[in-house]
């Protein structure tokens, strides 16, 4: 496998060479033109330095302030020119210096020899021709000139030496110049006497100040090249120049003696679920000195620079982590630059080192952060790559060829390490600490010549699991359990499964152990997570919660059971046993031999069951898994096996490196969607901006060494934006899927959704179910059902839904289900699909049709008949009636409110009826009070027909209802309907389909609401909304004895509150929120409620139920019982959803 691609170029970086012109006016007239006759007399010439710019050394990929940016050694503080005679001898008498600074102007030296100033050098736009090897890598270098330099005429070696002084760090005690350096500093004073003794100046790296290693050198010549000057510093001499003319222009490019490397990351070539967490680049041997004007070799490993790993000196180590110290155990941290599949780095999208600059779209542009180094010519050797070690047949062995040659049999050779904490959960579950190695050379095949004033470009371009053989890899992994970290995500859905990967590092003995240990049916963020949320209110003294344990939270290592009388999906509730009636409360317990409520939620998940019913299960949270797959059985503690009803597990095995990993898949479960409904424990996640935490303890016998591991789990906050896309039967208008999730449960005015980024792994989405065929619906392109479109880790989730024809008719519909996978695919998101209004039957075996909309009011005919008027679109949340009235309907208009999601305002003094018109200038708008809006409870809808364009249709009844729960499944979310082509992010949009307002304005607006499917019936599916407000349900708020914790302060009637409560649940002698935490804010949650006709008496109904119960913030669909017509004095007002027969 070839974990890198290989791309190197180079560009000679003579980072910044001077060119220095000279030109001379002779005081006799030049009457021969010889280039080597040299006449008496003196003349005046001028020096053109130009700084080399940087040549690309290396481009391609191989598959806190201590970081240095790309220009760091590219200023000129200060320079001398030095003449020499041609016997190479040092002429006193002409020395010239340059200082920025006037004031450091050697006493010695005359006036004439000094220059000064900060215009004295430029920087100057360079091409390619500039470069010493033709390949640019910096557009701009510096360039000067030095004129009326008087000199007799003669043969002469003009050489220049830049940024030679040093300023004051941990190496120098004190700051000096150019011109100190080499005519103060006694050793170099003499060394320089002679040009041979100026070139083999000995330069020391300073690690802890990288401006002093910005040392250049350059000499003289007439019409010299940037390629010309390159080959001086291997040449045994330096060319000399012949001064024998008037006004001669002199050239020099100075070159540096450092050169620099810049890395890039590039993961397009990753597999999924590959997770690289950058820590660091560093430039390991290099030389700690070199040749001022020499090709310098480092012969001898004692002549690398040596320093301790975690000194991370400026300019040879690059920080990857952002400043964030490493979590989990001080492994890593996510928010360290992270590679994944698809991503590269730095880029625009991922940000980039440089400082003020997350634009960058070159990540080897001349100011990206680099590693310094200075020049290190090791010339030519054996091959770099890295080639898999075959056996006798021609198979890799998971060995490396050569691999115990040690830095590619070039023990001086100067090399890049990266290091970087690994994740792997392709297959076989890794984690560890990587670091990958590169001997540095002009290309990645044999070439070790790290050669001065170069830019070197390496890219890391990851292949397949990216760990492969192009790169030296240290990648050792300890024996043990291995699960995936951080966390591993879990989908807010009831009733879902995935599977969860465990390695086993070794030779394992006996079995795997899984245990839940906890699992949390309270909120948690993704930074703190099992910790108390801050600024949510929610009941968080957990320690008072009655009989608190993983049996109250959304995790099982089981398949839930079915629930009696349905032969379709495992969506039972707990305590729901085959062939009994029998519901469990909230707060009882132990009664007459048989477990109730809290005692039964615990008693079922440890598999004892209810005694009375002879119940016996298998322990939801406690299981075994074994190489053979054979089943467990015969255990007191009931972590026994039954494949068939709690879920099958897969084993693989394979020999990494002589190693043994075995792999289990170990399906997890979201449990069911209600566990004790009247308590409000459930398996779906009831918050939208939180998570919930779970830990999975495993334990086993690796290498004779009995060890464990505590896996953490998150199951994700709910998606509800979008949730479902309507479309009237002739219209096709396409539409945008971008998910969105909430920060927090607010949920109110002013606030954005944001995107859902898959973190955990890819995406993808594809049609599910679909009716009629399919073929008419396109989810990204692809029609066939199953056909899937996939994305990225990391990656927001977004992609087009098109609708590519018209149904026939309009008494047509057409439904589908989309599912969305994200987090590594083990997350689901489904949304809802339909095309045509008409009633549909949403039961097996019922002939009872649905209708679509809301009923908006109803009009009495004068035989005693209703004529019916419903709302036309399915988003219109329509008007609510009082029970057993249908001719006084209370309009949509009065749910009106400025800040809609802010406030529970006191009832109205009187309410507008529906039909409402909305002309401004309608003055006869009718009007009336809560109190004399009648009710007729008794009557209860039971027996109403109403005539709907000429069917006759009528108010479900108990059973209607119950058909729905329990053969359906459940969503709770944001409608789009015609009109609405993108995903809302401001929460009044995609909340506020409001029917008081111009059609112009909310047809692009969503509304939320309970969205009822039927997989069995290939998607088919129902939209039953909730409110603008939310708060589907007015009630009725006059007061009832021994109720008074109910009621609105004043009496207050028809409040606009989805809840009957006006405040917290109380704890304590009450026996309420710690027996109920999850209702303990009832009174601010979400939801609405239906009218159901009859009187108690209808087939199954058990309590008298009036009205059926939507709470979208708990996630329950189920009897209101008849809390509607009983709780207050008189009857609250709710929607009305028709059925027809």
């Amino acid at each position: 496998m070839n974990c890198f691609k290989t791309f190197i170029s180079f560009a000679t970086a003579a980072a910044t060479a001077c060119m220095a012109s000279l030109m001379f006016v002779s005081c006799e007239d030049d009457f021969r033109d010889d280039s080597l006759f040299i006449p008496e007399g003196i003349g005046t010439i001028s020096l053109q330095m130009e700084f080399t710019p940087m040549s690309e050394g290396l481009t391609g990929s191989r598959a806190a302030e201590s970081n240095a940016k790309g220009d760091a050694l590219n200023g000129i503080v200060d320079m001398c020119v030095l003449f020499y005679d041609k016997g190479g001898n040092l002429l006193d008498d002409y020395i010239y210096y340059y200082n920025k600074e006037q004031a450091q102007k050697p006493v010695d030296l005359p006036d004439s020899h000094f220059f000064y100033g900060v215009d004295r050098f430029k920087d100057v736009p360079r091409d390619p021709s500039d470069a010493s090897n033709g390949k640019l890598a910096q557009d701009k270098s510096m360039s000067g000139r030095f004129d009326v330099i008087k000199i007799p005429y003669g043969q002469y070696y003009i050489v220049g030496v830049a940024n030679l002084g040093n300023a004051k760090s941990d190496k120098y005690s004190e700051a000096t110049t150019t011109y100190h350096e080499l005519f103060v500093d006694a050793e170099r004073k003499e060394a320089v006497k002679t040009i041979d003794g100026l070139r083999g100046l000995r330069l020391e790296w300073d690690a802890s100040c990288l401006a002093n290693n910005a040392e250049m050198f350059g000499c003289f010549t007439t019409d010299q090249t940037s390629r010309e000057a390159s080959s001086f510093f291997s040449g045994a001499d330096l060319p000399s120049v012949v001064v024998n003319r008037d006004g001669m222009q002199l050239k020099s490019w100075l070159r540096r003696a450092a050169s620099k490397l810049t890395i890039a990351f590039d993961g397009s070539d990753l597999r999924d679920n590959i997770w690289i967490h950058l820590k660091s680049a560093a430039i390991k041997d290099i030389p700690a000195g070199c040749d001022l004007g020499r090709k310098s070799c480092v012969t001898k490993t004692d002549s690398l620079l040596s320093r301790p790993a975690e000194e991370h000196q400026v300019g040879q180590y690059l920080d990857y982590t952002r400043g964030l110290p490493a979590a989990d155990g001080g492994k890593y941290n996510t928010g360290w630059y992270t590679i994944v599949k698809g991503r590269k780095f730095p880029s625009k999208d991922n940000g980039s080192l440089a400082e003020d600059d997350e634009n960058l779209r070159d990540p080897h542009t001349p100011d990206e952060l680099s590693l310094f180094f200075y020049e290190n010519m090791q010339g030519l050797g054996k091959d770099k790559r890295q080639y898999p070690e075959l056996d006798g047949d021609g198979n890799p062995t998971g060995a490396v060829k050569d691999d115990d040659i040690l830095k590619d049999d070039k023990p001086c050779g100067t090399y890049v390490e990266v290091k970087a904490f690994y994740r792997s959960r392709d297959g076989v579950v890794s984690n560890g600490d990587i670091t990958y190695r590169f001997m540095l050379g002009k290309n990645v095949i044999d070439d070790y010549n790290a050669e001065r004033n170069y830019h070197y470009k390496l890219t890391l371009h990851f292949n397949g699991k990216a760990n492969d053989y192009d790169w030296h890899i240290d990648y050792n992994e300890e024996p043990g359990i291995k699960v995936p970290i951080p966390y591993y995500y879990v989908p807010y859905m009831y009733n879902q499964s995935m599977v969860y990967p465990v390695t086993i590092i070794g030779e394992l003995e006996g079995d795997l152990e899984a245990e839940i240990i906890r699992s949390d049916w309270g909120p948690s963020t993704l930074d703190n997570p099992g910790e108390i949320v801050a600024g949510l209110e929610y009941y968080s003294d957990t320690a008072k919660v009655v009989g608190n344990g993983p049996w109250h939270g959304f995790l099982s290592l089981r398949m839930a059971p079915l629930e009696p009388g349905t032969d379709r999906g495992r969506k039972a509730s707990v305590g729901k046993v085959s062939g009994i009636a029998k519901e469990y409360k909230y707060n009882q317990s132990l009664s007459d031999g048989q477990y109730n409520g809290i005692p039964y939620n615990k008693a079922y998940w440890i598999g004892e069951g209810d005694p009375s019913l002879n119940e016996k299960v298998n322990h939801r949270g406690h299981r075994f898994y074994n190489v053979t797959k054979t089943p467990v059985s015969g255990r007191s503690d009931n972590a026994n096996d039954d494949f068939a009803n709690d879920g099958a597990y897969e084993v693989s095995t394979t020999t990494v490196n002589g190693v043994k990993h075995t792999t289990f898949h170990i399906p997890l479960y979201s449990r069911e969607i209600n566990l004790i409904k009247t308590a409000g424990y459930r398996g779906n996640n009831p918050y939208m901006g939180y998570y919930r935490y779970a830990e999975i303890k495993f334990t086993a016998t690796v290498d004779g060494k009995k060890q464990s591991i505590v896996a953490k789990v998150l199951q994700v906050p709910r998606i509800v934006n979008p949730k479902g896309i309507y479309r009237s039967w002739n219209c096709t208008d396409p539409f945008n899927v971008h998910l969105m999730r909430l920060d927090s449960e607010d949920d109110v005015d002013g606030m954005s959704y944001v995107p859902v980024i898959s973190t955990g792994g890819p995406w993808s989405a594809e049609i599910e179910y679909i009716t009629d065929g399919g073929g008419w619906l396109s989810v990204g392109g692809k029609t066939a059902k199953g056909d899937r479109i996939e994305g990225y880790t990391d990656s927001e989730i977004q992609f087009d839904v098109k609708f590519l024809s018209k149904c026939a008719n309009k008494e047509a519909v057409r439904c589908a289900i989309i599912k969305v996978l994200y987090h590594n695919y083990t997350c689901t998101h489904r949304i809802m699909v339909r095309q045509g209004y008409a009633p549909v039957a949403m039961a097996t075996g019922s002939n009872t049709k649905w209708h679509t909309c809301n009923l908006q009011y109803a009009i009495k005919n004068g035989d005693g008949s209703f004529l019916g008027h419903e709302y036309e679109y399915p988003r219109g949340e329509g008007s609510m009636f009082k029970c057993g009235n249908l001719l006084e309907a209370i309009a949509s208009v009065n749910n009106k409110r400025d800040a809609r999601y802010k406030s529970y305002p006191d009832g109205q003094s009187a309410y507008y009826l529906a039909p409402y018109d909305l002309s401004p200038d309608k003055a006869d708008k009718p009007m009336a009070k809560w109190e004399d809006i009648k009710s007729d409870i008794p009557a209860v809808f039971k027996g109403v027909t109403l005539d709907v364009n000429g069917k006759t249709c009528r108010v479900p009844k108990y059973e209607d209802f119950e058909n729905l729960r329990k053969e359906c499944d459940f969503g709770a979310g944001v409608l789009y309907g015609d009109g609405a082509t993108q995903t809302q992010t401001d929460v009044v949009k995609a909340c506020g389909y409001a029917t008081y307002l111009d059609m112009s304005e909310r047809q692009s607006y969503g509304m939320r609401g309970w969205f009822v499917y039927n997989v069995g019936k290939d998607g088919l599916n129902l939209f039953f909304p909730i409110g603008v407000s939310g708060n589907g349900h007015r009630k009725d708020g006059s007061r009832k004895s021994g109720m008074n914790h109910i009621y609105e302060p004043g009496n207050a009637r028809g409040v606009l509150r989805y809840a009957a409560r006006a405040a917290r649940m109380p704890d304590g002698a009450g026996n309420f929120a710690e027996y109920r935490p999850l209702l303990y804010t009832m009174y601010t949650q979400f939801g609405a409620t239906y009218w159901v006709s009859g009187d108690g008496e209808e087939v199954g109904t058990t309590s008298g139920t009036t009205a059926w119960d939507i709470n979208y913030t708990t996630f329950d669909f189920n009897t209101y019982s008849n809390d509607a017509t009983a709780l207050f004095g008189d009857s609250d007002a709710a929607f009305i959803r028709l059925v027809e027969d």
